[in-house]
């Protein structure tokens, strides 16, 4: 699992009074770290939950039939942003939503994996083979 969302943490602008609500999208059971090292590095650029951040986490818990669902539950909520990892998770973000900006880590082949649907960026800010993070729609 990875041990910081510097990469996440960079991308956003320092925090503003405005409530920013995000979704984290897991297809299997989440590591028992990996939210608070989000909320860690999403503090050290001033969103904090409970003040100005609203952190929606759906786990399909390894039942991979329930990833729409839960994608489609967090659109539903109007999350500012989508955040999922893995081969299952960013499918399922870009299937429930075409408007919602959906931040991921792949390792492999985005393309492959359904990710993204072309390896030219049309769909995307970044793309490239091994761990990517993608970008899709803006924020």
């Amino acid at each position: 699992p990875p041990r910081s969302f510097s990469a996440l943490r960079s991308s956003f602008p320092r925090a503003t009074c405005e409530v920013v609500r995000l979704g984290f999208l897991a297809a299997d059971p989440i590591f028992p770290n990996l939210v608070e090292i989000l909320r860690a590095d999403l503090a050290g650029v001033g969103y904090i939950e409970g003040k100005n951040l609203v952190l929606e986490v759906r786990s399909a818990e390894g039942k991979y039939d329930r990833l729409a669902g839960l994608a489609d539950e967090l659109v539903a909520l109007k999350v500012d942003l989508i955040i999922t990892f893995g081969g299952l998770g960013p499918p399922a973000a870009k299937r429930a939503t075409s408007s919602i900006p959906i931040v991921f880590a792949v390792a492999g082949d985005v393309v492959g994996t359904g990710a993204l649907s072309t390896g030219n960026g049309a769909d995307s800010g970044t793309v490239g083979e091994g761990t990517a993070v993608v970008f899709a729609g803006g924020f």
